[in-house]
This record gives structure tokens, C-alpha cells and sequence, in this order.
């Protein structure tokens, strides 16, 4: 019997599990979920392979009634890994309310919807170490300077805030002003930079170009490719179909 002990590629909690010479073992890291192969061949270990799920995100026939108002009906979709999703319909059609219950927010009446392979309606807190959201309407704490909400939002993750500084070169914020005296668009920037602060694997966005002029949503969708470059996996909504 072979002990062999390895980094999750994930969340780098130390895993341990043993095998046999020429046993294929699939590992389940217990912190983040991450799922992997250990492979052990002779008296030599090698490193397990990451098994991420395919489909990211995966809806099956998601239903939202409010009383006897009916907010989506049998919805069903998948998002690969590394794609990035756009969920378009016109104003009114369930795209917040879709949105909303993928992430926990609400419940559903009936379907079920997973994130990185796992049921969001058990396993949402977890998950939400490995998303990022950027929500349609972004109340902030007006009395809080910039930074300070960000250092708030920090202090919640565990995760690596590395993006932070790289996301503020792009979209310049007063970070020494207090939010309530921002524009829409600064608003909308640091939004933005929440979101994608902690190098998620996933980020949903609910019209994340709203309040931004078009130099700026430019620079928001060419910061979009290279981080579908790196892999991660981007949704988002919006009701403009140009």
C-alpha cells in the first residue's frame, strides 16, 4: 500500500489517500470539492489530475413562481468550462430572476440547478468562495470610501485577492471617496472589481455594462477575452441583442 500526499490545485489544501501499484483512485478534495485522479505506479507517486466538470453551470427545468405570477417556467441550459455565456431576452423576461435563484438568492419552486457539478440549493455557501457576481442593481454602503468596501469584500474571502490591483489599473476609482458620491459608472467600476477581485473560477454578471461609456465597455470586454483565456467561466445577461 502506497500513501501518497498532494496539493489541491484549487484551494491547495494537502489531500493524503492510498493505493496500490497501478491503482486509478478519483479524490474528492473536502474543503473546495475539487475533484481529481491519483494515479500510482510502482513505489512512484505523480500528482493528481483536476477533474473539473464540464458544464460549470447546469439548469434543469429551473421554476420561480411569485404567488401566482410566473418569473421563469422549465428553464434548462449548460455552460462549459472557459465559455463565455450570454443570457439575452428583453426586459421582463426572468433573466435577474434566473440569475438570482442560480446563486441562492431565491428559491426555486421546482428544477434543480448546479454550479461546478455541485447542488447550489446544498452547497451555496461553499460555492461562493468560486464565484463572483456582479448584481443589476448594486446597492453599496454609501458612507464607505471605495477602499474600504473593498477591503470589506476581501476580509469575506479566503481566496487570493492578486487580481485586485491589475482590475483598479483598468477601471480607475477614487478609492479615497466615499460612494455615495460616485457616478453610476463608478459605481458600476467597482462592481466590477468585486467581482473579480479573488480570481474566481466562475462570474455571473446581470448587465454588467450598464452605466459605462463606450471606452469603458470596451475595456470591459477585452479584459472579458483574457480572462476566458485563462479558463474561467463568464455569464452574462443582458437585454441588448446588437
Amino acid at each position: 500500500m502506497i500513501t501518497k500526499k498532494f496539493l489541491c490545485p484549487s484551494c491547495k489544501k494537502q489531500i493524503s489517500c492510498e493505493g496500490n501499484p497501478g491503482d486509478r483512485i478519483q479524490i474528492i478534495c473536502s474543503k473546495c470539492g475539487q475533484k481529481g485522479i491519483a494515479t500510482f505506479k510502482g513505489e512512484k507517486t505523480e500528482a493528481a489530475v483536476p477533474e473539473t466538470p464540464t458544464n460549470v453551470i447546469e439548469i434543469k427545468n429551473l421554476t420561480k413562481y411569485y404567488g401566482k405570477i410566473k418569473g421563469i417556467e422549465n428553464l434548462s441550459f449548460t455552460v462549459n468550462k472557459g465559455e463565455i455565456f450570454g443570457f439575452l431576452g428583453p426586459n421582463g423576461a426572468g433573466k435577474t430572476t434566473t440569475i438570482r435563484t442560480i446563486l441562492g438568492f431565491l428559491t426555486p419552486t421546482s428544477g434543480n440547478a448546479f454550479i461546478l457539478g455541485k447542488n447550489v440549493d446544498k452547497n451555496i455557501v461553499e460555492l461562493k468562495q468560486s464565484i463572483g457576481y456582479i448584481p443589476g442593481d448594486f446597492n453599496l454602503y454609501g458612507h464607505l470610501t471605495g477602499k474600504r468596501f473593498l477591503d470589506y469584500f476581501s476580509s469575506l474571502r479566503s481566496s487570493d485577492m492578486s487580481l485586485r490591483k491589475e482590475l483598479l489599473e483598468i477601471f480607475d476609482i477614487p478609492l479615497d471617496r466615499k460612494i455615495k458620491g460616485y457616478s453610476k459608472g463608478m459605481k458600476q467600476k467597482l462592481s466590477i472589481v468585486q467581482a473579480f477581485m479573488h480570481n474566481p473560477q466562475l462570474v455571473i454578471m446581470d448587465e454588467p455594462t450598464s452605466g459605462l461609456d463606450p471606452l469603458l465597455q470596451q475595456k470591459f470586454y477585452e479584459f472579458l477575452k483574457k480572462e476566458k483565456e485563462k479558463g474561467k467561466t463568464l455569464f452574462f445577461s443582458s437585454h441588448v441583442l446588437s
